[in-house]
């Protein structure tokens, strides 16, 4: 098995340090109101994002922090035989 850098899983651990969860929030915010204004009544469409970025680059954890500030659904799509990332593919830590 093997295990995930120790800066990788420390870093999951501690307090949040910056504003980029808040950027992610008027991001969503913006997308959602240009939808909006350049629909009818009549269109149907989902709000939905897609969070793409190299692995380690604290996308999990940005996430993870704007659900306080936006309701959400985070899922995190990994081969269930990749165990290197953080956090783990399961929610709770006995599955592991």
């Amino acid at each position: 098995m093997t295990q995930p850098s120790p800066a990788a899983e420390e870093g999951w651990y501690k307090p949040f340090i910056g504003e980029h969860h808040i950027l992610l929030r008027k991001h969503v915010d913006n997308m959602y109101k240009e939808s909006r204004d350049q629909s009818n009544e009549n269109d149907q469409h989902l709000t939905f994002i897609s969070i793409i970025q190299s692995s380690g680059c604290g996308k999990s954890r940005v996430v993870e922090e704007t659900r306080d500030l936006i309701f959400s659904i985070p899922f995190n799509l990994r081969s269930i035989e990749d165990d290197t990332g953080v956090p783990s593919i399961y929610a709770d830590p006995s599955l592991n």
